[in-house]
């Protein structure tokens, strides 16, 4: 029988091994280098938990097939990596929004209703000129202090809208009047003296 003690050192070499003769126990601790494993000889059962690190991964080694459900969070997030179309339908709701983040540009043409305001939601300062029309107002709606001076001409009164009673004393003058439009029983007894009257106004027919 031969023994260890004479065999030489290196004497033995791959060619003096049979297939598989050489097992685990037969390694030395870190005998096994890189360069000796064949492709894809490391299976999962042979890697301990925590030993792969990111420094071993290579750039775009882990797919999102290669994740579990649920272990990329927010704070694994870059900014602005996650696009619209990776956001399912109805996800983000009115809890997930910061106030002012949803913008004019942002909304589509007759997206906010009605229902969607608040009451009081538009204000004055809101509403463009002429933009509310009269069949949107109530009866009695526009009170006097809404009114600017001026702001109603003959054309916006309706045929006897104004009446004697809503005139100031002395608010019509002689140039309101048309010729003929004040008549007789019009006038209260005395209330013409010869002051008020024009050159040749009243002739010998009228006496």
């Amino acid at each position: 029988a031969i023994y260890q003690d004479q065999i030489a050192d290196q004497a033995v070499g791959t060619l003096e091994l049979q297939d598989r003769c050489v097992t685990e126990a037969k390694l030395a601790i870190g005998a096994v280098a890189p360069f000796n494993l064949q492709t894809a000889c490391v299976t999962t059962d042979a890697i301990a938990d925590g030993a792969v690190s990111h420094f071993k991964l290579q750039p775009g080694s882990v797919t999102s097939t290669k994740l579990a459900s649920g272990v990329v969070s927010s704070e694994h997030l870059g900014v602005d990596v996650v696009r619209s179309d990776a956001i399912a339908r109805a996800a983000v709701t009115a809890a997930k929004l910061d106030a002012s983040a949803v913008t004019t540009s942002a909304l589509a043409d007759g997206a906010v209703t009605r229902s969607k305001l608040e009451n009081g939601a538009v204000d004055t300062d809101v509403l463009a000129d002429g933009s509310i029309a009269s069949r949107k107002l109530q009866e009695a709606s526009v009170v006097e202090g809404a009114i600017a001076d001026g702001a109603v001409t003959a054309s916006k009164l309706q045929h006897g809208a104004v009446t004697s009673e809503a005139l100031a004393h002395g608010s019509v003058g002689d140039k309101a009047l048309r010729a003929g439009s004040v008549m007789e029983d019009a006038i209260a007894a005395g209330s013409i003296s010869s002051s008020k009257l024009k050159a040749g106004a009243v002739t010998s027919h009228a006496l």
